[in-house]
């Protein structure tokens, strides 16, 4: 029980200074919405307990969503009859059994 004495647990005016020099997580513009989300959530946290009052954050996907990107259209006429006739890429593993067969 004598290891039990030496622990202390932070009384409200120690709060403040543990959630200070707690490390922030920042969100990058090309960090998944998901991720986005989670890093704006764990800083409402944080900051709703320091400030005593909620505070709410929106991760930067849902303030300033991107247009999804559309693919690049398809080639026409005889580039696009190249393009649907290309052989499959090589594969070595492959091409070695089959010369080793035909060897």
């Amino acid at each position: 029980m004598s290891g039990c004495a030496a622990k202390e647990t932070p009384g409200p005016g120690t709060t403040n200074k543990l959630l200070d020099e707690l490390p922030r997580v920042g969100a990058h513009p090309r960090d998944t919405c998901e991720t986005q989300r989670l890093v704006a959530a764990q800083n409402s946290y944080v900051d709703t307990i320091r400030e005593g009052t909620e505070l709410i954050y929106k991760a930067p996907c849902d303030i300033d969503p991107k247009p999804a990107v559309k693919p690049a259209a398809k080639p026409a006429g005889v580039a696009a009859e190249i393009e649907a006739h290309k052989p499959a890429p090589r594969v070595p593993a492959v091409d070695a059994e089959r010369a080793r067969r035909t060897g």
